[in-house]
């Protein structure tokens, strides 16, 4: 395959790149898809973009990843699902013009902050306290759409990022299988933290118990469900997982080692996931690595590469 990398860098706001954020203006939730082409690479640069017939960088923030989170303890600090609208129109206003989103997460951050969870924080279902991860949550959708659609109307890209493994404590992970529904009385989730990202086509196979499996199934119905609510939206980049090579190898809840090359097969599978689900023409997917074997070049399927 031919790679070529796009950055997101520069200075380029919505005015200097000739995008209005007027333009295009769309009623949210979009009721079908959009008649333009997602965001692609430019063809007269690989270190640029192209989309809307305009060529540009892309200059966001990173650390502002769940605006699509009700979090009213902190609407006055981070972006949420209370304040988010506000803080795309002071993106915009800046001349930035990408932000992330992180969807499937490993941990709980409502739990972490203020002892639970946020309401819709993963895209699984809650019942008395517990996820059930045969559910996909569409009001979690819903507000993930949100954002989306508000941040089209900004003309402000979105790199959704499916996985999130690292983050956090495990101790909250919705795949912990304490904090899952039991199933004809075993419960959910992976039997321990390292298998988020691992055995998929590993030669360790009695790693790959039902459990791990079906949770595994979990991973990949939640990111179909995601791609499959957002690909009418032509600003989203889909990124496969956020930093899945900074793996804790200290952790103690971690439960034995996760290589590079394990990585790598999971990432194939879920470029998989998301190619079967996704519009035509296709979204740039994105994979975010520091490790030799995971930059884009090796990872078949992957469009662009990005280092945080």
């Amino acid at each position: 395959m031919t790679w070529r990398v796009g950055i997101f860098a520069g200075f380029c706001g919505l005015a200097l790149c000739g995008l209005s954020a007027d333009a295009h203006a769309i009623a949210c939730p979009a009721t079908g898809p959009l008649p333009e082409a997602p965001v692609t690479l430019s063809g007269t640069s690989p270190r640029y973009f192209s989309w809307q017939g305009s060529v540009l960088p892309l200059l966001g923030i990173s650390h502002e990843y769940t605006c699509h989170l009700s979090q009213p303890q902190r609407r006055d600090k981070y972006c949420t699902l209370e304040s988010f609208d506000g803080v795309l129109a002071d993106l915009a206003s800046n001349r930035n013009n990408v932000i992330g989103l992180w969807t499937v997460l490993n941990h709980s951050p409502g739990a972490m902050a203020y002892g639970a969870p946020f309401q819709e924080e993963q895209p699984f279902v809650r019942v008395e306290g517990k996820w059930d991860l045969r559910r996909i949550d569409e009001a979690y959708l819903d507000n993930l759409e949100r954002v989306v659609c508000g941040a089209y109307n900004r003309r402000i890209v979105v790199e959704v990022t499916l996985l999130d493994p690292w983050d956090g404590s495990w101790a909250t992970s919705p795949f912990n299988p304490a904090n899952t529904v039991a199933v004809e009385e075993q419960p959910q989730g992976f039997t321990q933290r390292r298998f988020f990202l691992r055995f998929e086509n590993d030669a360790a196979t009695a790693d790959a118990s039902r459990q791990n499996v079906e949770a595994r199934t979990a991973q990949k119905n939640a990111v179909a469900a995601i791609v499959g609510r957002l690909k009418k939206y032509p600003n989203v980049i889909w990124e496969v997982a956020n930093e899945p090579d900074f793996i804790p190898a200290d952790s103690a809840d971690l439960g034995g080692a996760v290589t590079a090359a394990q990585v790598l097969e999971i990432e194939k599978a879920m470029i998989s996931v998301i190619q079967a689900n996704d519009s035509k023409p296709p979204h740039l997917i994105q994979v975010n690595g520091h490790s030799p074997g995971l930059f884009a070049w090796n990872v078949p399927g992957a469009d662009i590469a990005s280092a945080h």
